[in-house]
């Protein structure tokens, strides 16, 4: 029996949301690359752009959960995924009323509605992470996010522990706190009672 490719289902969303840094995984643009000639040019070029060799740093443990790489590296994958997803007819623009991005996400959002170019997109991005890592090195810190963990007990140990912060209010049992590693410990601490 040969083999038949079976047509592809198209998806038609009201709305798409672009992810933030987390969804980071080793060769997430390699994979792009490897599989769609098409963008290798683009890709090659957004690393001449921004400086560095994006599709590289990309598949490098060390590197890409760095925020400094993380975030532009997020960005330009959520773009050309999302668009090559259209091209080869998995999705269906036409229906999307709405485009929204979870934190660094809003600029792929931007870029993908046509808000900024994409070049300016990534070199806000960029502007962005540089910053960010700048913040990171001088005070290290991160988030984490705690199922169970409700609004008041959550603005109750922000209360207590200094640099401890409310970064997200998932929902009634989940919260995502930030701050420095020693605040975190200290909060941790007041969670599990």
């Amino acid at each position: 029996m040969a083999f038949q490719e079976l047509p592809t289902p198209q998806h038609t969303p009201d709305y798409v949301e672009f992810p933030g840094q987390g969804t980071q995984k080793l060769e997430m643009i390699q994979s792009l690359y490897d599989h769609f000639p098409s963008i290798q040019g683009e890709v090659d070029a957004t690393g001449k752009m921004l400086g560095y060799p994006l599709r590289e740093y990309a598949n490098d443990p060390v590197k890409l959960f760095r925020t400094r790489f993380t975030q532009p590296a997020i960005v330009a994958a959520s773009v050309w995924r999302e668009r090559l997803m259209e091209e080869t007819g998995v999705l269906n623009s036409q229906g999307i009323e709405m485009i929204a991005g979870h934190s660094v996400g809003l600029y792929s959002g931007l870029i993908r509605s046509g808000a900024i170019p994409f070049a300016e997109g990534m070199q806000l991005v960029d502007a962005r992470a540089v910053g960010m890592q700048y913040a990171s090195d001088i005070r290290p810190g991160n988030m984490e996010s705690i199922l169970g963990l409700d609004e008041m007990s959550a603005l109750e140990a922000a209360d207590v522990v200094d640099d401890l912060y409310v970064a997200v209010i998932n929902d009634n049992k989940g919260t995502v706190m930030g701050g420095t590693l020693d605040a975190l410990e200290k909060g941790r601490e007041i969670y599990r009672k």
